[in-house]
């Protein structure tokens, strides 16, 4: 597995709201926590939507560039979007 999502049928990894609660006061291990445990769904090997953190996390400790691609008609990337899933992934890395 080498693609990882939120839940099927989820959006978002839940950050948003962790950091708009704490005014930006968590900790990187905290958000890079919240991150691996809602994004930890896999694809791969004829296999879609399944959870495995395991091979997430050792994933991310391969992991040598991020790339953040949106395509959005309205406005392209929106800002929570960027620091909800680039801004975690850097964390989790």
């Amino acid at each position: 597995m080498r693609i990882f999502a939120p839940k099927p049928g989820a959006y978002g990894v839940g950050v948003q709201c962790l950091v708009e609660k704490s005014g930006g006061g968590d900790s990187p291990e905290k958000i890079a926590s919240l991150y691996t445990a809602n994004v930890e769904y896999g694809e791969g090997d004829n296999q879609r939507g399944v959870a495995n953190g395991p091979i997430l996390r050792a994933n991310l400790r391969s992991v040598g560039r991020r790339v953040l691609t949106f395509v959005e008609s309205l406005r392209g990337a929106r800002q929570d979007d960027t620091y909800q899933f680039v801004g975690s992934l850097r964390a989790a890395i």
